[in-house]
């Protein structure tokens, strides 16, 4: 098992081993690919809200409902994507490899230094290598979202 932290509850979610790619109902926003469609669908979408409006997802107490909606685009993504029921792929490369990571430094959106079980959560050890592509490309190539397990917002498995 995976330990991550779902950055909505704040709470630790498990991924198994035997999961190497998820449809995972949250917003990634480093690392995150879209395409050109996927990104447009989300201007466009954006584009008509209205004046001071802050996505809050009035439904369940998400974390994303305090973030600040001058500081974090990445709020108005999970919103559009909880109401629109769109999905991101989230890969689980073996040995906790990642093809990004970030230090947890304090910031804005980390005013405190998260605690050693946190960070353990956050962090990715081991990023990608260029030697780990033939082997990660393997793993991409026959990719049908269909096969995937799908979790919504709060890390329930769902189905579409």
């Amino acid at each position: 098992m995976i330990l991550r932290v779902n950055q909505l509850t704040g709470k630790a979610v498990r991924v198994p081993d035997s999961v190497s790619f998820r449809l995972y109902q949250q917003a990634q926003s480093w690392g995150a690919i879209m395409s050109a469609k996927q990104w447009l669908e989300f201007v466009h979408f954006t584009a008509t809200l209205q004046g001071e409006f802050d996505p809050n997802i009035t439904e369940i107490a998400y974390g994303s409902n305090n973030w600040d909606k001058h500081s974090s685009w990445k709020k108005f993504l999970l919103y559009y994507m909880f109401y629109s029921e769109k999905y991101m792929v989230y890969p689980t490369f073996p040995d906790n490899t990642s093809i990004t990571t970030h230090h947890v430094e304090a910031s804005e959106h980390f005013p405190v230094r998260p605690s050693a079980e946190r960070l353990r959560m956050e962090l990715r050890p081991r990023l990608l290598q260029v030697s780990d592509l033939p082997t990660m490309m393997a793993m991409c190539k026959y990719l049908d979202w269909r096969d995937m397990p799908v979790f919504d917002m709060s890390h329930y498995m769902i189905s579409i």
